[in-house]
């Protein structure tokens, strides 16, 4: 028998997942994360389409010195290419912390066991904006910060877009 958590699985075969697949957890990353926030409107970020979430991207983006185009953004996260990147890079991170990730796979199986229509891979973008956007949230009774993904998902992201 191995010692791995259960959740693990998933976070193991991100790379080899279906679209559907990503777009699952990534839908599953984004209710998580949003319920557990600290600001109550994080639930509405997933909820943005794609021009508001390439807005406010854009916005971080400079916030943290990158020199962007809202336009060039917003195009990447229509690229289902790119966007798939960026998604399994920013679910990449969230698994890192053992606490986040199993809640999000509890969430994914969840999700997975339904009959639901896939979302695609648009809400990538949605989710990378929560991850940046967010200081903290909570799972039970540990407290998870996002300041070590911030700079990682920002320079995935600046590579994508060649900044």
């Amino acid at each position: 028998m191995t010692d791995a958590r259960p959740a693990d699985e998933v976070w193991n075969r991100l790379e080899e997942l279906a679209d559907d697949e990503v777009a699952t957890l990534v839908e599953a990353a984004e209710h998580v994360i949003g319920e557990l926030a600290d600001e109550p409107e994080a639930a509405m970020l997933a909820k943005m389409p794609v021009a508001r979430v390439g807005i406010a991207l854009t916005d971080v983006l400079r916030d943290a010195g990158a020199d962007v185009d809202t336009d060039q953004v917003t195009a990447l996260l229509r690229d289902e290419e790119q966007s798939r990147r960026l998604a399994v890079q920013t679910l990449r991170e969230i698994s890192a912390d053992p606490a986040l990730a199993d809640e999000v796979a509890a969430a994914y199986r969840a999700r997975r066991e339904m009959m639901a229509v896939d979302a695609g891979l648009v809400l990538a973008g949605s989710l990378l904006l929560l991850v940046l956007k967010l200081k903290r949230i909570k799972v039970g009774k540990v407290d998870i910060s996002f300041y070590e993904v911030r700079e990682s998902a920002l320079a995935q992201l600046r590579s994508l877009l060649g900044k």
